[in-house]
């Protein structure tokens, strides 16, 4: 299998590139991405997302095959299509494999961020009127949530190749258990629910301190007692319909 090397193709697009006497801001403006984006691709930092190949094959004035192979070709040397489908192969699971890596920092971020702010309250619930014994119980639900949130955000896996070829109604990963009465679990459905335990999670971290303190407010600590049974019911079942109709609708 032919792959793509990607300091030679970098190379190749900033030799290119200089023959259209174009700068990267040039460049990266009629692909509608940013300079660094080019200079990350010129230096083999980095691969193209694959839906860019044929725009960047244009600007440039090359095939698709050149700039995957990283040199001109003769017009006579026909390049066989398994290695052209094995390149572009490569190029689009290099994509793939960058888009994940990307969203696993910007949810390690999102994770950083919340877990701050849940800190935060629970500093400004403890200099404030609140009893120890009353904020240790608010610190360990927000707690809980962020250990749930931090697997979600962190450590959760996409489904092996076994899902998507027989109806399983349940996944087991690590300290994760979900079952799911009529409901199949695939990779086309999987990432959406993910995302949604993610935002749920993290919602029910950062707002249970909140929730905690504005109820006080409202009607003392009695209001508090009365509605936070109610208020996490709410939360369940608003939960497991949300997962129910992400999962059916990607299924």
């Amino acid at each position: 299998m032919q792959q793509i090397d990607n300091e030679k193709f970098g190379k190749f697009i900033t030799e290119l590139r200089k023959e259209k006497n174009l700068t990267q801001k040039e460049l990266a403006d009629q692909l509608f991405v940013s300079d660094k984006t080019v200079s990350k691709w010129e230096r083999g930092a980095s691969f193209p997302n694959v839906v860019l190949l044929i725009p960047i094959a244009e600007c440039l004035g090359v095939s698709v095959t050149e700039l995957l192979m990283g040199e001109y070709l003769d017009r006579h040397d026909m390049i066989q299509h398994d290695d052209v489908d094995n390149m572009v192969s490569y190029s689009l699971e290099s994509s793939v494999k960058a888009m994940v890596s990307y969203n696993k920092r910007k949810w390690k971020i999102i994770w950083g961020i919340s877990c701050f702010i849940v800190i935060l309250e629970c500093l400004y619930l403890l200099v404030s009127t609140y009893s120890l014994e009353q904020i240790r119980g608010i610190a360990c639900v927000s707690g809980v949530m962020m250990i749930f949130a931090l697997w979600a955000c962190v450590y959760a896996r996409e489904l092996p190749s076994f899902y998507d070829e027989n109806r399983i109604n349940y996944v087991s990963q690590g300290i994760f258990r979900i079952h799911m009465p009529g409901l199949t679990f695939n990779n086309s459905n999987w990432p959406e629910i993910i995302k949604l335990l993610r935002f749920v999670s993290l919602c029910m971290a950062v707002g249970t301190p909140l929730f905690y303190h504005i109820s006080i407010l409202m009607g003392g600590y009695q209001l508090f007692d009365n509605i936070k049974l109610y208020a996490l019911w709410i939360v369940i079942l608003i939960s497991i319909g949300a997962v129910y109709y992400i999962g059916k609708k990607y299924e």
